[in-house]
């Protein structure tokens, strides 16, 4: 398990931002996960809750996406107690979070001697328990690295309220509600509903379970064959 966990809304450029600092924090040794780390065909909420429960560090990365992320604030929430936020971009993140001391990475090219990035590595260090130091030549190393390019500027934005309605796309408690009524059961119907609509990670889990509904199926078929070589009327 990881020393930090960091949560944020998956797009290829905040991949690359990602994957950067985490390479960073490997030059201080401190492990990194994210979700470039999902194995797979294993359940992605089993592997999330662990890392996250055993993470001593879950940092949300706060952008224009992010704040409307609910998978991301589920993450963040379930890491309150142990948050090192940052921010890539001009917002106010959510309300829950709000007060929480967030670094500034706000137009970060990816640079090793950045003070905004040091300072993130500082507040990291600093919940660790150990010194904000790294060997001088990986620090070296890294100062090769090509820059990395900032997430556009943009006007401040504030993060809504989650919705409380039911059903739409961002609704996380709801799909939630959903999941946890049709997740173990055999209703294709609801989980395809699921599977459509919910947010990443409900969908994927749905239609993890419609294949493993449609290879029991396929199973019962199969035995059936070999039982009964005849036509079946």
């Amino acid at each position: 398990m990881a020393d930090v966990f960091i949560s944020y809304r998956n797009t290829p450029d905040r991949r690359i931002i990602v994957r950067r600092l985490s390479t960073i924090l490997r030059a201080y040794e401190i492990t990194v996960w994210w979700d470039y780390g999902l194995e797979a065909g294993e359940s992605y909420r089993a592997q999330i809750t662990a890392e996250l429960a055993n993470a001593r560090v879950v940092s949300p990365l706060w952008c224009a996406e992010s704040i409307h992320s609910p998978w991301v604030r589920m993450e963040a929430e379930l890491g309150k107690d142990k948050l090192v936020p940052a921010r890539l971009q001009k917002v106010v993140p959510p309300d829950a979070f709000e007060a929480i001391q967030a670094a500034d990475l706000i137009g970060w090219d990816g640079a090793v001697g950045s003070p905004r990035l040091q300072e993130f590595v500082r507040l990291i260090c600093k919940r660790l328990g150990r010194s904000a130091s790294a060997p001088t030549d990986m620090i070296e190393d890294l100062g090769q690295l090509p820059a990395v390019v900032p997430l556009p500027e943009i006007a401040a934005i504030v993060s809504p309220p989650l919705a409380q309605s039911s059903g739409t796309t961002h609704d996380y408690g709801f799909w939630e509600r959903q999941w946890e009524k049709q997740g173990a059961g055999a209703n294709v119907v609801a989980l395809r509903a699921i599977a459509d609509d919910a947010p990443r990670y409900f969908a994927d889990q749905a239609r993890a379970r419609i294949a493993e509904i449609e290879a029991e199926a396929e199973s019962r078929r199969a035995r059936l064959r070999v039982s009964h070589p005849w036509p079946i009327r």
